[in-house]
């Protein structure tokens, strides 16, 4: 039987993956990053913004399925648990399955490098340059999430 619910989401070393029903309760554990087999995203209708995180966890009977209001939401919370699955166990896999529908097309292949663009990349040898990555949300906001979970206890 399953179960659908409006809660907090919390993602981190110490909780794991867990749920939370009001601000000051305590954590309901659903799984370690450790039991987590394979993550799984998608939008969950094509009209639709909404998207689906799905974890193959290890002894669960069916995929602990989050439904999340944006598909960048469902992708950004893959990518958290993604991360700590690889710290666990120590791996360089990614964790996450991506599935490519019909009609997904392949990326296009990197073009080759003109003689020109090599003659200026010389020229900018032992120049340093720095690339700064700025995200809309503050680190105290990527481990909890507010979302539907639906799961299947066992």
């Amino acid at each position: 039987s399953s179960w659908v619910i409006s809660v907090e989401l919390a993602i981190g070393p110490e909780e794991g993956i867990s749920y939370l029903t009001d601000k000051g309760s305590t954590p309901t554990h659903l799984a370690n990053f450790n039991q987590v087999q394979s993550i799984q995203y998608s939008a969950l209708e094509e009209k639709d913004r909404k998207g689906m995180l799905q974890l193959n966890v290890a002894g669960a009977p069916e995929p602990l399925t989050v439904t999340t209001a944006l598909l960048n939401t469902a992708e950004n919370m893959a990518d958290l648990i993604d991360g700590y699955c690889r710290l666990v166990s120590s791996v360089t896999r990614s964790f996450i399955v991506r599935v490519h529908k019909e009609g997904d097309r392949a990326l296009p292949s990197i073009p080759k490098v003109s003689n020109h663009e090599k003659r200026m990349e010389k020229r900018m040898d032992g120049v340093r340059t720095r690339a700064v990555c700025v995200s809309g949300m503050d680190a105290s906001q990527l481990g909890s999430f507010s979302l539907n979970v639906m799961y299947d206890p066992v």
